[in-house]
């Protein structure tokens, strides 16, 4: 937090509201990015511990999540 107060001090605002200072385009798609390889190396994870139980319960997990999400957007 401290470091945004700076950041906003710098960028010229004069009342500290955290959520004043925008994310830009370049900085969302870093972050999607890096969570989409945090997936990945989740997946790769349980593929190499070679347990078919735990890939199962991958696989399911994010079937069950896919279906979720796809429901609550649908409307």
């Amino acid at each position: 937090m401290y470091n945004l107060t700076i950041m906003a001090e710098r960028a010229g605002a004069t009342a500290y509201n955290e959520f004043s200072i925008p994310l830009t385009e370049a900085m969302m798609k870093l972050t999607s990015f890096l969570y989409r390889m945090a997936r990945l190396s989740r997946d790769a994870e349980v593929i190499s511990s070679g347990n078919p139980q735990k890939m199962a319960r991958r696989v399911k997990n994010k079937v069950l999540g896919r279906t979720i999400v796809r429901r609550l957007f649908k409307w």
